[in-house]
Parts: structure tokens; sequence; C-alpha cells
């Protein structure tokens, strides 16, 4: 008999060592699970957070922004952007991509130019571009455009559009005064408060005899 009993105690014992082994192991990836559960909660929080922070960032700027895929698809925009088309952010969301090319073309002197230009972009793929945009109504648009990338594979194309209206208007205006002043017969001459000679036209050279290289920069 007690071989017999010894063999049911080793039966009984290795069973108690498997059920032990098999409950430690449960435990432990219970464990695990919720370790990865909670961490799987904070990067999501921390994600939300990130795009929170980035979409308040987008909405805050004063330029026109749009996220594009590689493929030239919008993938988003910010409130400055559906501003600069003239829409309400609701209508804007109900395009696609090409309808908002065309819409925004149809603002532009030169619409082929500008739809032309964005397939360049796109067949050529530069890290970046810098264009002027022209509006038949007379505003003046600068636009960027920088590659997006993400862990070094591009996956899309970030563009900004900035208002420079009024700067263009002070740039022509400021031209075309020193146009003026510098075609001008009589004799025109710039100081500052020390006066110091910071400008002298052709009429000032004929009329005085002195170069503008002469003079600029010496006291009147």
């Amino acid at each position: 008999m007690e071989p017999t009993d010894d063999s049911d105690y080793l039966l009984r014992s290795a069973a108690m060592q498997t059920a032990n082994s098999i409950l430690l192991l449960r435990q432990r990836s219970e464990r695990e699970l919720v370790q990865a559960k909670e961490a799987l909660e904070r990067k999501t929080e921390e994600l939300a957070h990130s795009l929170s922070m980035m979409r308040a960032t987008l909405e805050s700027t004063t330029d026109g922004i749009v996220v594009t895929d590689m493929t030239g698809k919008v993938t988003g925009f910010n409130g400055k952007y559906t501003e600069m088309l003239g829409l309400p952010g609701e209508r804007t969301h109900a395009l696609d991509s090409e309808q908002l090319r065309e819409l925004f073309s149809r603002q532009l002197r030169d619409p082929e130019q500008f739809l032309g230009r964005i397939r360049e972009i796109y067949e050529s793929v530069p890290p970046e571009t810098f264009d002027v945009l022209e509006f038949a109504d007379g505003r003046v648009f600068e636009r960027y455009s920088k590659m997006q990338t993400i862990d070094n594979r591009s996956v899309g194309r970030v563009w900004s559009f900035r208002d420079v209206t009024e700067r263009n208007q002070s740039e022509i205006i400021s031209q075309r005064l020193a146009e003026i002043v510098s075609s001008s017969d009589d004799a025109i001459v710039g100081k500052d408060l020390n006066s110091i000679v910071t400008s002298w036209n052709s009429g000032a050279e004929r009329m005085f005899g002195y170069s503008a290289s002469e003079m600029i920069g010496t006291s009147i």
C-alpha cells in the first residue's frame, strides 16, 4: 500500500505545484494586462492633450494653415483658412481637396498658374516652397509649404498662407515715392534728427555739385 500512497502523494503534490504555477502565471498576466491598460490610457490622454494643444496653436495663429497628405488630400485646416476662403467652417469641411483648390483658385488673378504650381509641387516633392499669390480683389498672400515627416518618413505637407496686402501696398508706395524723388528736377534732400544726410537726389547733385555718394552720411 505504501507505494500507492506515495504515488498519490507525489501526484497530488505535482498537481498542487502545477496549479500554483498556473495561478502565479495568471496573476502576473493580469498585472501585466492592468499595467498595459494603464499605460495605454496614459498615452491616449497624452495624445489627446497634444492634439488639443496643436489645434489651439493652429487656431491662434494669424496665418491660414492647411495640412495635406502625400497625394494632396486635405486632412486638416484652421479657422483662419476658412476666413481667407470666405466660407463658414461647416461648408469648408464638406468640400473635398479638389473643390477647395478650385474654390481658392477662382479668387486669384491667374487660377491656372495657381493650380499648375500645386501640381508641380506634388510631382517634384521639394522640402520647402515659397510663392506669392495675387488675388483678383487686390489682396496679396505669401504661401509657404514644408514637408511633414514622422520618424524620417514623409507623410504630407503643411501649408501656411499669410496676408501681406498692407505690407505690399506700403512697399509699392515707398518704391513709387523713391522713383518720384529720384527723377525730380527739384533738389530733394533727406536728413535725420542729427542733420546727417540720408538721401540726395539727382536734382540736388545738379544744383549743389556734389554726388549722392559724397553727401550721404555727412552733416548737412
